[in-house]
């Protein structure tokens, strides 16, 4: 892999992590701010990672840092 492409790869990967982190973020705002019972969306969220992780294994992407 040449070292664009890795500088791409990883600038990527850091914002779509940051895109799930303040979706983290506003899920536990929203729970605090409208209450109730919100079970299945903190249930949702972890097995949305869960999913995103399995694709990226499928698509190639190490969990490796070079």
């Amino acid at each position: 892999m040449e070292e664009n492409d890795r500088g791409t790869l990883y600038f990527n990967m850091s914002i779509g992590t940051l895109g799930l982190l303040i979706i983290a973020v506003g899920l536990f705002k929203y729970v605090e701010t409208v209450g109730g019972d919100s079970s299945y969306t903190l249930l949702g969220f972890p097995l949305t990672m869960i999913y995103l992780n399995y694709l990226e294994g499928k698509a190639g992407i190490s969990k490796k840092i070079y």
